[in-house]
């Protein structure tokens, strides 16, 4: 006894918005809101001169600076490279992976003592920060 097969027909359609829909209400927060967290790398050195983080790791003008600069570096540098790891791995594991080493870059943030830490640590910002915005784009 065949059955019928247009009873068990699916509206891709509308299925394909439902999903869709579900992506956007579920995954789009949560991206939006690590994004919203991720911000102040980029404006946190000028809000640590204003508490004295140039006399805490006796900085000169041009450190700091240099400093601030390398985390904009690695973040260009490693955009394309990042994209290129996301297209090998699955996006929940690299975009994980980037998120978990970025807070742990800066919970370590907070400990630096000197210049030479400071550069290390803003290099790995700009590292795992750099190819997190790319990488939320281009999922």
């Amino acid at each position: 006894m065949a059955e019928n097969p247009t009873k068990y027909s699916v509206d891709r359609k509308a299925l394909e918005k439902r999903v869709l829909w579900k992506m956007d209400t579920r995954i789009l927060p949560t991206l939006l809101t690590v994004y919203y967290l991720s911000s102040p790398d980029r404006i946190n050195m000028r809000n640590g001169l204003i508490a004295g983080l140039d006399a805490d790791l006796n900085l000169k003008t041009t450190e700091l600076y240099t400093a601030i600069s390398v985390f904009f570096l690695t973040c260009v540098l490693c955009e394309v490279p990042s994209n290129a790891v996301l297209k090998k791995f699955k996006a929940n594991r690299w975009l994980g992976f980037l998120m978990f080493s970025w807070a742990l870059v800066t919970i370590v943030t907070g400990f630096t003592r000197n210049y030479a830490q400071l550069i290390a640590v803003r290099l790995m910002l700009g590292l795992f920060g750099g190819g997190f915005v790319p990488g939320i784009v281009g999922v």
